[in-house]
């Protein structure tokens, strides 16, 4: 794996990711030039001039694997686009983050959308969407399965949260394309309506944040 150049710099605020509903942002944004998504989109907010450039490199990649904790364990999903790498850490214990992943499986495709001001401001010039490859069948995520546990989405945002102001998270990944650097590195909580209702303040959020989004 290719060491990383990312500069250190102060605790950065909490930053949220949703899963969009295909239909949602079908009628919003139109269809991709890949096609229209059948599954849950991953969505962030990220500067769209950067998320070009790194996709004009043609080099990306895409993972979801368990970050195990004290007191839970996390599922965490890593998307890389040249120089950058996006995280969204999601609550084992949630039925929606488990039900994206198994249509994920099913459709073999993952869209991933990156919005300059949230969704609601940013309009089609606004957004950038990629697609990856999804693999089918059993692997190391499934023992991260907590579906059936009782509903422990405190405890992991207490350490979703430890992790984002300690920059435990960027201080450790490593690039995985060959080659290339890692230059950025950015850490979402995935909002669904169970974790939403454990945040307080999303109600009033300023355009950009979760706030000026729509739960799946």
């Amino acid at each position: 794996m290719q060491a990383s150049t990312i500069q250190d710099s102060p605790a950065p605020g909490e930053r949220y990711g949703i899963l969009m509903p295909p239909q949602t942002y079908g009628e919003r944004f139109g269809a991709p030039p890949t096609g229209a998504p059948t599954t849950p989109v991953l969505t962030a907010n990220f500067d769209i001039e950067r998320i070009d450039a790194a996709m004009a490199m043609g080099r990306a990649s895409f993972g979801v694997y368990c970050l195990p904790g004290p007191d839970v364990d996390i599922v965490a999903i890593r998307q890389q686009l040249g120089p950058i790498q996006n995280y969204w850490l999601a609550a084992s214990c949630d039925p929606g983050v488990w039900w994206a992943i198994q249509a994920w499986r099913a459709s073999e495709w993952i869209h991933v959308a990156f919005f300059e001001r949230g969704d609601i401001y940013s309009g089609r010039d606004g957004v950038r969407c990629c697609v990856h490859r999804s693999h089918s069948g059993n692997s190391q995520i499934d023992t991260c399965r907590r579906e059936g546990a009782e509903d422990n989405s405190a405890k992991f945002l207490d350490f979703a949260r430890r992790l984002i102001a300690t920059r435990s998270i960027e201080r450790t990944t490593t690039s995985d394309l060959d080659g290339i650097a890692l230059t950025e590195v950015q850490v979402n909580i995935l909002t669904t309506k169970r974790i939403f209702r454990y945040i307080s303040g999303l109600e009033t959020a300023k355009p950009g944040t979760v706030g000026s989004l729509i739960l799946a």
